[in-house]
This record gives C-alpha cells, sequence and structure tokens, in this order.
C-alpha cells in the first residue's frame, strides 16, 4: 500500500476531514459518516479505556511496550488533559507513548470495521516518528508526528496500533477521526389488509339458504 500521508500544523482535526466530501472522496456509501472521538480527559493509569462512538459502536483502547528479555508486554494507558500515553513501567506513572527501550503502542479496537482518517498529537516534537499497525502488528505506514496527521489512503478494520520508535521519539494521542458505515435495520413491514373470501362450501350454504328465504316469500305471496 502507498505510505502517503498528509500533514498539517494548528489545524483542528475536527474541522480537516470531517464531513460529507470525506464521505465521498472514499466511495462509501450514502450511510457512511465521518465522526471524532476527543481523547482528553483524567481517567489516569488504567489497564484500558472504551469509549462509545454512538450508532452502537465501541472503542477500546490498551496498550503494549517492548520490555528488554521479555519482549512485547501488556502496559496501562494513561489519560490526562493532554490525550492518551502508555506507561513505561508499574512504578513509573508519566506515561507517554515513545520509543526509549522500547516502542510502546497503543491499540486501538472498534466493535465494528472502521476507516481511519487521522489522529491529533499532543506534547510533540517536530522529529517524532510514528506508525500505523494493522491488528497482526505490521506496518501500514510510517509518519512524522505533527499537530494533526491525516491519511490519504484507505485504512479500514476493527484493530490498529499507533506506535513511537526511535529515541527520543514521545506523543500523546489526543484525537482520533474515523468514517463508520453503520448497518442499516430493515423498516418494519406494515401489515397488508386482507379481506377474507367464502371458502366454496360457505359459499355453496350461503346460496341454499338464500333459495330457500326465496322459495318461502313466494308461497307465503300466493297464500295471501
Amino acid at each position: 500500500m502507498l505510505e502517503t500521508v498528509s500533514k498539517t500544523r494548528h489545524r483542528s482535526l475536527r474541522h480537516s476531514l470531517l464531513g460529507a466530501a470525506a464521505v465521498a472522496a472514499l466511495g462509501l456509501g450514502a450511510s457512511a459518516h465521518a465522526g471524532s472521538v476527543s481523547l482528553v480527559g483524567s481517567a489516569g493509569l488504567q489497564d484500558s479505556l472504551s469509549f462509545d462512538l454512538g450508532d452502537g459502536l465501541t472503542m477500546t483502547i490498551t496498550g503494549t511496550t517492548v520490555k528488554q528479555a521479555l519482549g512485547v508486554q501488556d502496559a496501562q494507558v494513561g489519560q490526562d488533559a493532554d490525550g492518551l500515553g502508555v506507561t513505561n513501567g508499574f512504578q513509573n506513572d508519566s506515561y507517554v507513548v515513545d520509543g526509549k527501550r522500547g516502542d510502546d503502542t497503543l491499540w486501538i479496537t472498534f466493535s465494528d470495521e472502521v476507516t481511519l482518517t487521522g489522529f491529533g498529537f499532543n506534547d510533540v516534537d517536530n522529529n517524532d516518528d510514528a506508525k500505523l499497525l494493522d491488528a497482526d502488528g505490521d506496518k501500514m505506514v510510517k509518519f512524522d508526528v505533527l499537530s494533526t496527521v491525516s491519511f490519504s489512503d484507505v485504512y479500514t478494520g476493527t484493530t490498529f496500533g499507533v506506535q513511537a520508535f526511535g529515541n527520543g521519539d514521545d506523543f500523546l494521542l489526543s484525537e482520533l477521526s474515523y468514517i463508520y458505515e453503520a448497518p442499516v435495520s430493515d423498516p418494519p413491514i406494515d401489515p397488508v389488509p386482507v379481506t377474507a373470501l367464502p371458502t366454496p362450501s360457505a359459499a355453496l350454504a350461503g346460496a341454499v339458504t338464500l333459495g330457500l328465504l326465496t322459495l318461502r316469500r313466494r308461497r307465503q305471496a300466493a297464500e295471501g
């Protein structure tokens, strides 16, 4: 896949990609809509963080870090007023996504398939590097971390990783934008009015009854 990334500075991620134009550019159906979610808050260190994005879509964020001689280990994610990061150890409450002594990764898992359109960052330097990973940990694109990053290629799936690498590379993820094509439920089927039709036997019985009544009336008229 082409590694093409559009980079912008000092622009709101919420206004850079959202709207009908982004939906049309990706060729998605009319039921698709663009959305964004702020990742700043005050949850502190957690094993995972969950977000309700509406339309039945949820998102869960976890973290991993590479520890020497231990390989990839689960790590707590930390949330403050600047965004989300990954702690480097249980005795270190400061957290950013960084590449020092191990590549930290924020793992983003959606309950349904989405298309990522970009990220917002805080606490960044000009030379920070990051990767977007797929669910298997394979690199899909490498990009420079700026205030906002928008993807011109289409990255669609349910699980993505945002990984820092290299000494001195650290950042906090502050916002995420996506496009979601929500399932369309079938509309309720209106009941069709049905007119009862007599069965052949019922119709025959009705004809016999009518005939007997007519005959009785004629006899009464003749006797009168």
